[in-house]
């Protein structure tokens, strides 16, 4: 019953926020409103299953949210044409720079990846040092591997030139030096 409550906030958030975002002007009380449905069904969700009622709740909301996204995109009138009168020359193509893009590829998927697993590993050679024990200490990795990847990849990303990422890399790998000497 929690659940379905859970499922029902998570519908009304959504309608809200659609509801106060569609309009020219945006009512305040309404946006909070539809934050604080969301924010209360995610957490009665979770107190009712834990994660797997937050996993189910998020379904009908997500699928309101699809269903009010395809309304817009269908209802979205046709781009206008250009006037008969007017031609317009085709945009020469921009250079593909393959080379750059698979280099920035690899900085980010596996130079992310091998820098994210040595920041995992110094937070598992800290937390054998703080006597957690072999399995907490597992444990740990396991957390800090994903979220670290996932942080690097956007911070990579974002890192205004290649000098930038290289000292990203390098920066994060510092924390594993004590683990592997």
């Amino acid at each position: 019953m929690l659940l379905a409550f859970a499922s029902a906030l998570g519908i009304g958030g959504v309608l809200a926020l659609h509801r106060s975002w569609a309009g020219k002007d945006r009512h305040r009380a309404l946006v909070i409103a539809g934050w604080f449905m969301l924010g209360v069904g995610a957490v009665l969700a979770g107190l009712a299953e834990g994660a797997w009622g937050v996993a189910i709740a998020a379904l009908p909301t997500m699928t309101t949210a699809l269903i009010i996204l395809a309304v817009a995109a269908w209802r979205c009138p046709a781009p206008l044409e250009p006037r008969p009168g007017k031609v317009r020359r085709p945009a020469r193509p921009a250079p593909r720079r393959i080379p750059a893009r698979l280099a920035t590829f690899a900085i980010v998927a596996i130079g992310a990846l091998f820098a994210s697993l040595a920041l995992a590993l110094g937070a598992r050679s800290a937390a054998l040092a703080m006597n957690w024990g072999e399995a907490n200490a597992n444990v740990v990795m396991l957390f800090v591997l994903p979220v670290a990847w996932s942080a690097l990849a956007y911070a990579l990303l974002v890192a205004p030139n290649r000098n930038r990422q290289f000292a990203i890399l390098a920066a994060t790998c510092i924390p594993a030096l004590p683990a592997l000497l």
